[in-house]
């Protein structure tokens, strides 16, 4: 808004390259909330009505989509809040003044917001991610745990790979020859079942994972490179499709979107950081995975991209893209699909 709180839709503010970054950014996060708030706030008297105009574009850049709804709040109330989606960031920054502004961006519009209603499979797809998450992490800390026990105990050493089972044949042949080692040799043992039971429960979690994917009549599988944990967390984290206006943006929200660098007279591009980093790890997995499989439709075009003239990073990069497109247009249709067959049925 201009400084007579008229809604002002094409402000840039000072810097038009850091303003791009926010406002004109779908899908940021504002990680560069900091920076800009200690170039442009201190600059200003605490009561100058442009410290609360700059403070308000500062918000509402962090908001997803860049732009809000103002509303005018009592003196001593909080001042600038910048409110984002569920895995963005929130922040807050009191000032003193007559006036103040907190703004909302629409998100609905760009996808960045879910529907409250009842819970549904894909509920229970988040939360089987999650598990596996927490027990994956658990693992590697186990068995990283196991070579400084399994060092000490052999002579040599133990190789840095090891099984449940190969660990566990290497202890039996330990003859423990005092307190220490007895200890050390105990502990190896709780690791080495420990290890086994995580294993245990990694199966079982990746069993219901494809039951409940196959129960949601889900086409995802389908595609190269897209196993039962892929696709549960591509579920999972997406949610509907449908609350993607269009791919681009769903691409924008997976950080699938290459964005432009311009320095000088050079244009480069890089993929952004500013959206879900896990949907992104996801399309980079099913992307290498394409390109490790010479009759997959993504090896063929990485193969085309590097024929182009394009870098290695910049084919994948560009396979990136065109595999986030597909997954929403595949997940779209599921959707629908669904839809239609309930409808059908009602």
């Amino acid at each position: 808004m201009d400084l007579d709180g008229r809604p002002d839709r094409w402000w840039r503010g000072r810097n038009k390259q850091r303003d791009t970054a926010f406002c004109q950014s779908i899908y940021g996060n504002g990680l560069r909330v900091a920076e800009w708030a200690s170039v442009v706030i201190p600059e200003l008297p605490p009561y100058d009505r442009r410290r609360h105009y700059y403070a308000c574009h500062l918000s509402g850049a962090c908001a997803k989509g860049g732009y809000g709804h103002p509303y005018w709040t009592p003196q001593n109330a909080m001042k600038g809040v910048a409110m984002s989606a569920s895995r963005g960031c929130a922040w807050s920054l009191p000032f003193t003044g007559p006036s103040s502004v907190i703004l909302e961006s629409d998100r609905g519009l760009h996808g960045d917001s879910r529907e409250v209603g009842a819970e549904d499979h894909t509920t229970a797809l988040a939360l089987l991610d999650e598990r596996r998450v927490t027990l994956a992490q658990a693992r590697v800390r186990t068995v990283n745990q196991l070579p400084a026990l399994m060092r000490d105990l052999l002579p040599g050493g133990a190789p840095a790979q090891l099984s449940a089972d190969q660990a566990a044949t290497l202890l039996r042949a330990v003859r423990p020859a005092g307190d220490v080692e007895k200890v050390r040799t105990d502990l190896a043992r709780d690791l080495v079942a420990e290890i086994r039971t995580l294993d245990k429960r990694l199966t079982e979690n990746r069993a219901c994972m494809q039951a409940l994917v196959e129960a949601a009549d889900s086409t995802l599988m389908s595609t190269p490179g897209i196993g039962p944990v892929m696709a549960v967390r591509l579920i999972g984290r997406v949610g509907r499709a449908s609350r993607f206006p269009t791919a681009a943006a769903f691409a924008n929200y997976a950080d699938a979107a290459p964005v432009e660098i311009a320095s000088a007279d050079k244009a480069r591009h890089r993929l952004s950081r500013s959206g879900d980093r896990q949907l992104n790890s996801v399309l980079h997995t099913i992307a290498v995975v394409q390109i490790r499989m010479p009759n997959s439709p993504g090896h063929a075009y990485y193969q085309r991209k590097l024929s182009e003239g394009k870098t290695a990073k910049e084919a994948k990069r560009c396979l990136k893209r065109r595999l986030a497109d597909h997954v929403w247009r595949v997940m779209l249709g599921d959707e629908r699909r669904i839809k239609c067959r309930l409808t059908a049925t009602a």
